[in-house]
């Protein structure tokens, strides 16, 4: 969705947050883009008036992301022109067409965002057009100032339910059903296998509790320490006694269970972690108490009051239930976790 109210053209300010009147209007004037033989958009023209809001509708493939793309200058033109008031964007030089960019919002269907860094700095990255000096030299090593940073602070406002009702999931330790462990105090000497270090369930999870809780390092307790690959091989270890205890999560041994690869009978829990909760949607903290209750409800309710909405944007999760920010403190703590699991390395 487009928004036609672009403040001033590249090139009018030396800075990008200043005060600046809206363009006139946005422009595109036989606008083409071909990729070698193939059109993606041939003749493309219409006018938009300031503060107006445009739906690019259109099948697969008509071009629309083409359009987006030309209208960002993150691809550029083979025939045409594209106005913001009297700045042609076609012909914009690099210090002015950072300028623009820094002014045009795109989330791309990709996201491209950078995995090795936390969302907050993925959205602060977006923020370095509009620094300068040492402020920008500093936000390159992720020192934003704090009116930046503030920008990138969220809170939940509801998170995802799942089709069966399931607002999270439990990780937990499992032995065999005819095992003399029947408590994480007793696992000290025993063989252990985590699933994966990328699992949160199957190893960040237990870990926190082995840390926090239990004070102990896995590698010194047990008497052998694994890592099986995944959950269904840490769950079916543990049923042909490979080894003594393992990390899992309950949805993954009521899979196996369903699917008759493990007995009902065949394993104990001995213990169940805290709830995982179920991502959650989160708005800026900024937002006025007003607007962000607005939200919460709109998306709370839109299954019984707008089930036509919510067949296109909610049913593919199951629904969305009302939450707050201390639902979330099992995943601060994990974080924690997983900061001094990298220092131990």
């Amino acid at each position: 969705m487009l928004r036609a109210s672009h403040r001033g053209g590249p090139g009018e300010t030396s800075s990008v947050d200043a005060t600046m009147p809206v363009s006139s209007v946005i422009r595109f004037e036989g606008v083409s883009k071909h990729f070698q033989s193939t059109a993606a958009l041939h003749n493309v023209s219409a006018t938009i008036p300031p503060g107006q809001f445009v739906a690019i509708i259109g099948c697969s493939g008509a071009g629309k992301t083409t359009l987006l793309h030309c209208l960002s200058r993150t691809t550029t033109v083979t025939a045409g022109s594209i106005r913001f008031g009297t700045c042609d964007l076609t012909s914009l030089p690099g210090a002015m067409l950072r300028q623009h960019r820094a002014r045009v919002g795109m989330i791309y269907q990709q996201f491209h965002l950078v995995k090795r860094l936390h969302v907050r700095d993925n959205v602060l990255v977006g923020r370095l057009p509009h620094l300068s000096g040492v402020a920008w030299w500093l936000a390159l090593g992720r020192s934003f100032p704090a009116a930046q940073r503030a920008i990138a602070l969220v809170a939940p406002v509801v998170q995802i339910r799942h089709g069966n009702g399931s607002l999270g999931y439990r990780s937990c330790l499992i032995v065999h059903a005819d095992s003399d462990i029947f408590s994480p105090e007793d696992i000290g000497g025993k063989t252990f296998a985590f699933n994966d270090p990328n699992s949160t369930s199957g190893y960040l999870v237990p870990m926190t509790m082995f840390l926090n809780a239990m004070g102990i390092n896995p590698k010194q307790h047990f008497s052998k320490l694994t890592f099986s690959g995944s959950h269904a091989a840490s769950i079916l270890a543990v049923m042909h006694k490979k080894v003594e205890v393992a990390s899992t999560n309950l949805p993954d041994i009521q899979q196996l269970t369903r699917e008759g690869k493990v007995p009902r009978a065949a394993l104990r829990i001995i213990w169940v972690s805290k709830l995982i909760p179920n991502d959650p949607i989160v708005v800026r903290k900024d937002l006025p108490d007003s607007l962000r209750q607005a939200i919460q409800d709109a998306l709370v309710a839109m299954q019984e009051k707008h089930p036509e909405v919510f067949a296109t944007a909610g049913s593919i999760v199951g629904g969305f239930h009302k939450v707050d920010d201390a639902k979330y403190q099992v995943i601060r703590e994990l974080h924690e976790t997983s900061k001094r699991l990298v220092a131990q390395q």
